[in-house]
């Protein structure tokens, strides 16, 4: 007689809480990670006319918060999620790629003052097997970093919550690279940051002490912690790239100081 095996769960678990606290920047129940997952997959949708045969970049990919809701979407395009932090990375290929063959996850080792100076995360792990991954990263510079995909590849390309770690070399190398794998005129790309101008000067009373070129940060230890560009100087950085504005979600600023809840939001074609 043989034994019915069962097919394997659709729904990949909450990720565990450390990478959640890493991926938000602090403490967060399962349900609001979940809630926000799910927004976000909304606008991308939306924004860049996703389908369900698109073929996808999600860059800061993290411990999957966007993939999982595209996932049951997604059913016949093709999906690709790029991460410093390998343990996530791991994780994801583990839970999603397992239910999802068409879901691949791929880890960047670059350098990142936030997730230290080897590409790797400095988040303390419980977990002694994830630990143990954080040990051989030879920690590449952002600023020359060529994704490993073809030209013209993706119909979307998605960066939430990248651009706000990092300085401006990095930022005009992601742009290029962006340029360069969107397919021309169709392909789309959503790409959030935190922006500096003369209509959200509460931005610079939340400690942001330390400007460049362009750019200013919060920490000048630690420069990628918070970065928040000139909005004339993330344009013209897009433009440098090869890279059109379609449409700008800009955040009404906050009476409060201390919120950065609000990203700015560009979509954008090549």
């Amino acid at each position: 007689m043989f034994r019915q095996v069962s097919p394997v769960n659709q729904n990949p678990p909450t990720p565990p809480a450390e990478f959640r606290t890493l991926v938000h920047g602090g403490p967060i129940s399962e349900e609001d990670h979940i809630k926000i997952g799910k927004a976000i997959f909304e606008m991308v949708k939306q924004g860049c006319s996703l389908t369900p045969s698109s073929t996808v970049l999600d860059i800061g990919c993290g411990c999957g918060r966007i993939a999982v809701p595209m996932a049951c979407y997604l059913t016949s395009g093709v999906y690709h999620g790029v991460d410093i932090v390998k343990p996530m990375v791991d994780w994801c290929a583990s839970q999603i790629t397992s239910r999802h063959p068409n879901f691949h996850f791929h880890h960047a080792d670059l350098t990142n003052t936030l997730y230290s100076a080897t590409g790797q995360s400095n988040f303390h792990f419980d977990h002694a097997d994830l630990t143990n991954t954080l040990d051989s990263a030879t920690g590449q510079s952002a600023a020359s970093y060529v994704f490993p995909f073809p030209d013209k590849t993706f119909d979307v390309i998605f960066a939430t919550s990248v651009f706000t770690h990092l300085v401006k070399d990095s930022a005009q190398q992601y742009l290029n690279e962006i340029a360069r794998m969107l397919k021309p005129r169709t392909g789309l790309a959503l790409l959030s940051f935190f922006l500096l101008s003369k209509n959200r000067p509460h931005r610079t009373r939340n400690g942001m002490l330390f400007s460049c070129d362009g750019y200013s940060v919060i920490d000048k230890d630690n420069p990628e912690h918070i970065v928040v560009f000139e909005e004339s100087a993330i344009r013209e950085m897009m433009r440098m790239a090869g890279l059109k504005v379609r449409v700008t979600y800009l955040v009404q600023p906050s009476d409060d100081p201390e919120d950065w809840s609000g990203q700015d939001t560009f979509i954008v074609f090549a």
